[in-house]
């Protein structure tokens, strides 16, 4: 596991529940991988109790995110940057999942270019202008 991504679709495929992830700054990490995992070709959790530790580079892809929290000179608050951190990696990791393209996706990113490119003729590349984007969404699902 490289990504956030990777550990959230990593404890789905284990039937591990995201609310049992605690993402944690790692203390020592690669400036090229955004997730420390003891192994570097990891692709389990090791269950040891209730929470399982995931140690995150927070630099990797979300300096201007971190650059504040994570401040060598700020020492206060520990406790609150770390709740703070997790929750925040969450909603990163939630987003990078969402975000990633699926095939039916990609199918109908081809068809509406298709349709946009007047490969189903002039009155087809009219009428699929008629449509707002949601209505778009159901038409190419349809097809």
């Amino acid at each position: 596991m490289n990504f956030l991504w990777e550990v959230y679709l990593g404890a789905d495929a284990q039937g591990i529940g995201k609310s049992r992830i605690a993402f944690r700054m790692a203390e020592r990490f690669s400036p090229y991988m955004e997730v420390s995992c003891p192994c570097l070709n990891q692709r389990d959790f090791e269950e040891t109790g209730e929470e399982i530790t995931v140690e995150v580079n927070p630099y990797c892809r979300f300096y201007d995110i971190f650059k504040q929290l994570y401040h060598p000179e700020m020492r206060e608050y520990h406790a609150l940057r770390e709740s703070l951190s997790n929750l925040i990696f969450h909603q990163l990791a939630e987003n990078d999942v969402l975000s990633g393209m699926t095939r039916e996706e990609y199918y109908k990113k081809l068809l509406y270019r298709d349709f946009l490119d007047n490969r189903f003729g002039a009155a087809a590349k009219s009428a699929i202008g008629l449509f707002d984007c949601s209505e778009r969404e159901i038409l190419l699902s349809g097809l």
